[in-house]
């Protein structure tokens, strides 16, 4: 081993009589990350380091740290491998659920898209109502934002057409994620 060692890596103390390790993710022991004095003849210092990790499939797989460590007393590295794994059914559902809600509910056939968070869900409750206890006709015109922000002008009639719709599509995405 070349001294002085960075100490800002991490280390395992491997026990070279029994090929096994005895504690990873460890500091070097000197600041000055020069050679341990007092350590016994049979432990080494390996560095530790992570494998890069592979190329996956972000959609449907993810990768977890692999519980197998290889030892390479050559390199005097101590290296942590990944394993790529699918995801389970729920989490998949999960995001499609999310990925559903950040693209909005397209109305057709204006082709405008309303955002579907809580809180554009709230804001539209919130006009429906103001409509109604006013005793708005259908045919007033009203005003309403789009998932971009852009003011779209629709009669009373038909924003309760679009929202009966926006509402029926938000359940079944809910009721899917289920």
């Amino acid at each position: 081993m070349n001294y002085p060692v960075n100490t800002k890596s991490k280390w395992a103390i491997y026990d070279i009589e029994t090929s096994s390790v005895i504690k990873e993710r460890v500091s070097w022991p000197r600041k000055d990350g020069m050679a341990i004095v007092g350590q016994p003849s049979n432990h080494i210092m390996l560095e530790y380091a992570d494998a890069d990790q592979p190329i996956f499939d972000a959609s449907t797989q993810r990768t977890i740290a692999n519980q197998q460590r290889t030892v390479d007393l050559d390199n005097n590295k101590y290296l942590r491998t990944w394993n790529v794994v699918d995801k389970p059914e729920e989490e998949l559902s999960s995001e499609s659920f999310y990925t559903a809600l950040k693209e909005g509910y397209l109305v057709e056939p204006e082709g405008f898209t309303l955002a579907l968070q809580e809180s554009d869900q709230n804001a539209f409750t919130r006009l429906l109502t103001l409509l109604s206890v006013a005793g708005t006709s259908d045919d007033t015109s009203t005003i309403i934002a789009d998932k971009d922000g852009v003011l779209r002008t629709v009669t009373y009639g038909r924003l309760k057409e679009i929202l009966i719709g926006y509402g029926v599509y938000y359940q079944q995405l809910w009721a899917a994620n289920k």
